[in-house]
């Protein structure tokens, strides 16, 4: 299993794309979480405890949202693979939801 702390990617996630600030979701999608699907089948653990801000929905979304939308990533691929870690239910159920909205954008 691949491990990745969110906390290692920054203390603040913040934000979609670059010009929301340096840690947004659209970097962390593309630095950290494509190349985990795309080098390797093994399950993936998003661990995302131990930061010192919430987590805002459009970083989420952006960050696995976009592996469906902008990665072309199968729905099935990043349903079964990722697994959450978090300190409130809240986030998983959140992933949940994103993962199940997300549709590849033509």
């Amino acid at each position: 299993m691949i491990n990745i702390l969110l906390k290692n990617f920054s203390n603040t996630p913040f934000g979609r794309w670059s010009s929301d600030g340096p840690d947004n979701g659209e970097r962390f999608r593309k630095e950290i979480l494509l190349p985990a699907f795309k080098n390797s089948d093994e399950d993936i653990l998003l661990d995302l405890r131990g930061i010192s801000i919430g987590i805002g929905s459009s970083f989420l979304e952006e960050s696995i949202g976009g592996l469906i939308r902008k990665e072309y990533i199968a729905k099935d691929e990043v349903k079964k693979r990722l697994v959450v870690e978090a300190d409130l239910s809240f986030y998983k159920n959140l992933v949940d939801n994103l993962i199940n909205k997300a549709t590849p954008q033509n």
